[in-house]
């Protein structure tokens, strides 16, 4: 009846908060913030000290860009000149060019994200004991005031870049970092850096927007330690890198570029993490999202329950079977178990790993209430649905790719995964997509933390050595059960990947480098897999900053010939026989591996950036590549799927290497 009634108001929001329903209740704290900014209704209701406190500013100010008229200006006093003082005169004129040093600021409104990146070099100060040395790690929340008004229009805008905002608070809270908003393409809020607004439509002018600030913040002892972009690509939008693999992709959308300082994107200098919001116009999961990581990051402060209320609450939990929300699971393609059981042990305590056949949408779907969900499936572009493979060895019945997973089998909040990794192709495929048309935004929209996933065609093993998304897969989980943050955990999976490749071959092939480029992470890069390990991070983000891998590559995208030699044809189809069932009858195309290339006819990462790959390194390589057309039933109708192989021999007609599309 009394919806604005701030008394009413808090007491439901703490009494959701208290009840598991946090989303709400923060939400309607929020709104008590708004309607109440001083917070006196809050102070007289839970006292000076409350457990929410932090979500009121200390000191409510403002920036006024019109002039104060004379007559305010003196009734108040403010033209009042300070009290002159002597100076010697100088020989000299350095000191006059030094103004940051001679400056003071008492008296002067300062804008309020200078002000805040002054607060948080203090605290890095105080906390300079706890560092072994370098610069202090900044969450730097990002996006285009553009972008957000053309997808959502301006006073929808307006909401989620105060939620934005909200979140920046809210990181502020975790011990070791301070926190950042960054409009790209917003004067005033590059005028608080000193820099000017840049397009909002260009990726690498908003990646090198992302480099000056890092740069004015290490002019304070500051870095950017992790980013989180707020919006999908049409707000902020990805880079289009050039496709390393010759395959159906033109491109490959990616992120990896905002994680770096240079031009060379391939190994990320911070982690990544981005917000979608849907192909609709709907603000509701974006919102949902920027308020679900400023829950997060204040769980530790919203947490002041008594040890009585807490054992309720986990003896209510044991009846809903929530207490299982500490398994993993698996869920995998049967033809690909062998490499998937290599990936999923890293996890496997308490979990299960689970084929496609037999399950699928025509047996009951397995989606257990579990902490880490590994998909191993496949994924097609023109279609949101993820499909299993049968292993053709084994002779069984039933369809060859059945259906094994559709977003509408992900129903209920608290079923989600606090991370998800999907190998699938086309797994954070979001063009054109919805949450009811998205596993990626479905798994979002109900709760999970992270989704990590393929923009494009994917790639890994049939069995062991691992490669390519398996490999990263397994460093991922190798790195999440450490207790680091989805994020870090994704940029330290990159960077052991092209490690371990280099030590292998001596560069990074096509496949690797795909691997690296096409993964995203959704989500909050800060994501920490339990409320204990928010409070202190076991492996903190690294506070200086260097490549750790030098990154060689190769192309093997020139000069492509169906003409195959038949001793090459034969090693091809004895390895299709053993290894690749069902893939008879597939196109075929020869490339040799180069460590120079021109680009003509196509575009790649070595002739970009030259590569620093020795001649006895490289050993004269060839890859055959197969590719081959499957029909797949789907509904009423049946969708495309092209499945890729890419066999590698060495100079002797030796097999080195085989990788297969997901």
């Amino acid at each position: 009846k009394f919806p604005d009634a701030l008394l009413p108001l808090l007491v439901l929001a703490d009494s959701l908060i208290k009840g598991g329903q946090s989303d709400r209740g923060v939400g309607l704290i929020h709104k008590a913030a708004s309607l109440d900014l001083t917070g006196q209704v809050a102070r007289r209701l839970w006292g000076e000290d409350h457990a929410y406190k932090n979500l009121w500013p200390d000191n409510i100010s403002t920036y006024l860009e019109i002039p104060i008229p004379a007559a305010v200006n003196g009734a108040l006093g403010w033209n009042q000149l300070p009290s002159g003082s002597a100076v010697e005169k100088s020989d000299g004129g350095e000191e006059f060019h030094n103004f940051s040093e001679i400056r003071d600021s008492k008296g002067f409104p300062t804008p309020e994200i200078l002000l805040n990146i002054d607060d948080d070099l203090e605290f890095a100060n105080q906390k300079k004991d706890k560092r072994v040395g370098g610069k202090f790690p900044m969450y730097v929340v990002f996006s285009t005031r553009k972008g957000l008004d053309k997808k959502y229009g301006p006073e929808t805008s307006s909401i989620i870049i105060e939620e934005m905002r909200k979140t920046t608070y809210a990181v502020r809270l975790k011990p070791g970092w301070g926190a950042i908003m960054v409009l790209a393409d917003d004067p005033s809020s590059m005028a608080n850096f000193g820099l000017k607004p840049t397009l909002s439509d260009d990726p690498w002018a908003l990646k090198l927007a992302l480099a000056d600030t890092d740069r004015v913040l290490n002019e304070k002892g500051l870095m950017i330690g992790a980013l989180l972009i707020v919006g999908g690509p049409d707000v902020v939008p990805y880079h289009k890198l050039p496709n390393p693999v010759a395959d159906v992709d033109a491109e490959v959308p990616s992120d990896n570029p905002y994680g770096t300082i240079d031009e060379n994107y391939f190994i990320p200098e911070w982690p990544v993490g981005r917000l979608p919001g849907g192909a609709d116009n709907d603000p509701g999961l974006l919102l949902d999202m920027l308020r679900h990581i400023s829950e997060h990051h204040m769980g530790k402060t919203l947490d002041k329950r008594s040890l009585w209320e807490r054992f309720l609450e986990w003896l209510v939990s044991l009846f809903k079977g929530t207490a299982s929300h500490n398994q993993s699971f698996g869920y995998v393609a049967e033809a690909w178990k062998s490499a998937s059981q290599d990936v999923f042990k890293t996890i496997q305590e308490r979990g299960d790993l689970v084929t496609s056949p037999p399950y699928g949408k025509d047996t009951e779907i397995p989606v257990p209430v579990t902490r880490y969900g590994y998909f191993n499936l496949h994924g097609v572009e023109d279609s949101p649905d993820w499909f299993g493979q049968k292993d053709f060895t084994n002779g069984s019945a039933g369809p060859d790719y059945p259906v094994a997973l559709r977003p509408q089998d992900i129903n209920a909040f608290d079923d989600a995964p606090l991370f998800v990794f999907s190998e699938a192709c086309y797994g954070a495929h979001l063009k054109g997509r919805e949450i009811e048309d998205s596993i990626s935004l479905k798994y979002l929209s109900r709760g999970s933390h992270a989704v990590v996933g393929s923009s494009v065609t994917a790639y890994g093993s049939v069995s062991a050595p691992l490669i390519a998304a398996d490999l990263l897969a397994e460093l991922f989980w190798k790195f999440i059960d450490q207790g680091l943050s989805s994020g870090i955990a994704l940029q330290k999976a990159k960077i052991e990947l092209a490690r371990e490749m280099n030590s292998r071959q001596g560069y990074l092939d096509g496949e690797d480098q795909k691997t690296l480029i096409s993964f995203l992470h959704f989500g909050d890069p800060l994501a920490s897999p339990t409320t204990a390990e928010r409070k202190q991070p076991k492996a903190p983000v690294a506070n200086s900053r260097h490549k750790p891998v030098e990154v060689k590559t190769v192309c093997d995208r020139s000069n492509l010939t169906t003409d195959i030699p038949s001793a090459t044809l034969m090693h091809v189809k004895h390895v299709v026989k053993r290894y690749l069932p069902g893939m008879e009858g597939a196109e075929m195309v020869l490339s040799t591996e180069k460590k120079v290339c021109s680009g003509d006819g196509h575009d790649c990462a070595t002739a970009h950036f030259g590569s620093k790959v020795h001649e006895e390194t490289l050993g004269q390589r060839h890859v055959v590549t197969l590719s081959k057309k499957f029909e797949i039933p789907q509904n009423s109708g049946k969708t495309t799927h092209r499945h890729y192989a890419r066999v590698t021999f060495d100079k002797a007609g030796k097999m080195v290497k085989l990788a297969v599309s997901r």
